[in-house]
């Protein structure tokens, strides 16, 4: 239970930033709203398939994470490939 809320906490935390531009001084009514958008997504999932369903909403949300990371990597190895041809 410790886990889920300060996981929940910090999500919010992330999201709410990122919805303002960057900017941490919101509104607390922006920020009580993602608090209830994602711990609704949250009960729901866990309300609708238990951990399972909650699991598999994890690696769902996670895919195109996954995709952007990959897409750094290659990125970051073009970039060496070029230092080191220059250099």
């Amino acid at each position: 239970m410790i886990f889920f809320v300060t996981g929940w906490d910090s999500g919010t935390l992330v999201i709410d930033t990122m919805t303002a531009g960057g900017r941490t001084d919101t509104p607390l009514r922006q920020k009580v709203l993602w608090m209830l958008v994602v711990g609704g997504i949250g009960i729901v999932l866990l309300l609708s398939g238990g951990l399972n369903s909650l699991q598999a909403g994890a690696i769902a949300a996670g895919l195109p994470l996954a995709a952007v990371v990959l897409a750094m990597m290659w990125g970051t190895f073009k970039a060496l490939l070029v230092l080191h041809r220059t250099g």
